[in-house]
């Protein structure tokens, strides 16, 4: 089977990824800046709105709003790792490494084999403030982190869109502190509640529950910009199944690929639809007037500093985005 993905992958890298003739944003004139040194940090292989937020991210790239260097790949089951015994039959022990995978066949197939593709840590890290048993998981997308902080002159930062747990920029972080200043961190996890005495209520939250520790060092880290989208605000980015796979199908091999792991997912019926959380996230750096954010605290047990908070997204907008920027048709 990964001999079929690598060569459909490769037979892919020169087929046109659109709809129709539409050019990405042809009905948005407003030239907005490039964000520069993008590296996407994602668990790919876990459900499919990572893959969509790849494909939005590779048209924002040709479009010149993102300037992604890298694609990292994150472990998306540390939430089991911790189980003394009765691991569950879906749990994944390698699931950086299938990530990893997932990440080389898009990049095939998006026309994009020059990207670099790093493997994280398929291990969550080890940490508590203060502690002397920190234990860091030394990796590709680590170094590549901060090799990449580096290089970058006085006066940049380099922009890490995390949309899954935050073991490979803690990783980096623990490695190398610092690099802190000079990274900008665009998470989407954890769960807020304004209303909450709490507050910070996302414990079980899936992002944050592959890696809690990961969570902690970063808020603890004073010098790190630190942007978080919680999941009850980029849940209301609903895409309707059957238009999804429809227009998919369309889009040549990345496309077909992503349309038949959404009917995987989805048991092969087209009734409903799902949420594509991640794509949120980018398009809220894309296009920050369709996103709000505010300043708020980190959590109690945490060192107390301010970070940044997305409340509200204009879910309706970002979809016709992304469905334009591949030349489709939005939902009706």
């Amino acid at each position: 089977m990964k001999g079929l993905y690598i060569c459909l992958a490769v037979a892919a890298a020169t087929i046109m990824w659109a709809c129709g003739n539409s050019s990405p944003n042809s009905g948005d004139t407003t030239a907005r800046p490039t964000v520069k040194n993008v590296i996407i940090d994602a668990d790919t292989d876990n459900e499919v709105d990572d893959l969509i937020a790849i494909m939005g991210a590779m048209k924002a790239d040709e479009a010149g709003e993102l300037d992604i260097i890298g694609l990292t790949a994150v472990q998306w089951d540390g939430r089991n790792d911790t189980l003394p015994e009765g691991k569950p039959s879906g749990w994944n022990s390698r699931s950086a490494y299938t990530s990893w995978l997932m990440n080389n066949i898009m990049a095939q197939m998006l026309g994009r084999p020059d990207l670099p593709l790093l493997k994280g840590s398929d291990k969550k890290i080890v940490y508590k403030k203060g502690s002397n048993d920190n234990e860091g998981r030394p990796c590709e997308a680590a170094d590549f982190i901060i090799a990449k902080a580096k290089e970058l002159p006085d006066g940049e930062k380099l922009t890490i869109i995390s949309t899954g747990a935050l073991t490979n920029v803690a990783a980096a972080l623990m490695q190398d502190s610092t690099i802190a200043d000079r990274i900008a961190v665009y998470w989407l996890g954890q769960t807020y509640d304004a209303e909450n005495e709490n507050r910070w209520i996302g414990e079980y939250e899936f992002n944050v529950s592959n890696d809690l520790d990961a969570f902690d060092l970063l808020c603890d880290t004073e010098d790190l910009e630190f942007h978080i989208m919680p999941t009850n605000v980029s849940y209301v980015l609903w895409f309707k199944t059957a238009h999804s796979v429809d227009q998919l199908e369309t889009l040549g091999s990345a496309g077909k690929f992503t349309a038949d792991r959404w009917l995987q997912w989805m048991g092969g019926d087209k009734s409903s639809g799902r949420i594509i959380w991640d794509l949120a996230m980018i398009y809220a750096i894309t296009n920050p007037e369709l996103a709000t954010q505010t300043k708020v605290m980190t959590p109690d047990w945490c060192t107390q500093r301010e970070i940044d908070l997305y409340t509200s997204i204009d879910a309706p907008k970002m979809r016709a985005k992304f469905w334009e920027s591949m030349g489709c048709p939005d939902e009706q």
